[in-house]
């Protein structure tokens, strides 16, 4: 079984890092900045938004497939951005 091309992180940012911020020198206020947790990959993301299509388009509810479809619809998103 091969890997599969998840389009690496939907949001990614720089890895974690403290700060010292002093504001006199008796008080010293430590700034901690977001780490370097992957979070949801773009094949995640691009799922969610045509999943949130797919619900937009049926009032009586979702089948079962309908996620299935939604993660079939990223993959394809992914290769075409890949091309």
């Amino acid at each position: 079984m091969s890997a599969r091309d998840d389009g690496g992180p939907a949001f990614p940012h720089k890895p974690a890092r403290r700060e010292p911020v002093s504001h006199s020198a008796s008080q010293t206020i430590e700034l901690i900045h977001p780490g370097d947790e992957p979070g949801m990959s773009l094949r995640d993301y691009f799922a969610a938004k045509a999943m949130q299509a797919i619900v937009s388009m049926r009032p009586n509810g979702v089948k079962t497939g309908d996620i299935a479809d939604a993660y079939y619809i990223a993959d394809m998103m992914l290769r075409a951005r890949a091309a």
